[in-house]
């Protein structure tokens, strides 16, 4: 989750993908700052935007990836899914720790912790796959799920002919 952000102009959908990733990261370091300062306010404001932005990422991922994904790999399509499943669940209960004040640093690092090592995973794994199978996902609708402006995307070509 660490590399450049793509230029503007020309990128793929794994490069939209990735640059959520990146955009992910800023709203945690926000939210991090956020725990520091204890201030309720700058904490619910920065929980809001993450919660939102990592269950619209993971939504996307669902709908338009894995479902491709799957066929060709369904143990880690499997893995992914359950990682899902667990942060979805993971933000319930944070949430309920926020609004009763009892939101506390070390949980959320090892929360974010762990959702880090699960986009790097994505980065190296699912996201490598797509830049060269992008067969029947539609690319347009993945990223207005995204709310990521349509630049002017590089499609690759897949195995069979089709870009």
């Amino acid at each position: 989750m660490t590399a450049s952000s793509p230029p503007a102009g020309s990128t793929t959908l794994r490069d939209q993908l990735i640059a959520d990733h990146h955009d992910l990261e800023r709203v945690i370091r926000q939210l991090l700052v956020g725990f520091d300062k204890g201030i309720p306010e700058d904490l619910v404001v920065s929980w809001n935007r993450f919660e939102t932005t990592l269950v619209r990422h993971m939504s996307v991922e669902e709908r338009f990836v894995l479902p491709h994904f799957e066929r060709a790999h369904a143990t880690v399509a499997m893995e992914i899914r359950a990682d899902h499943v667990e942060f979805r669940q993971r933000l319930a209960e944070m949430r309920s720790d926020l609004r009763l004040h009892f939101g506390r640093l070390p949980s959320a690092r090892r929360f974010l912790g762990r959702l880090e090592a699960h986009s790097a995973r994505e980065d190296r794994v699912l996201y490598s796959w797509l830049s060269s199978h992008r067969g029947g996902i539609d690319g347009d609708a993945l990223l207005r799920a995204l709310d990521r402006p349509a630049p002017s995307i590089r499609l690759r070509a897949t195995s069979d002919g089709e870009s």
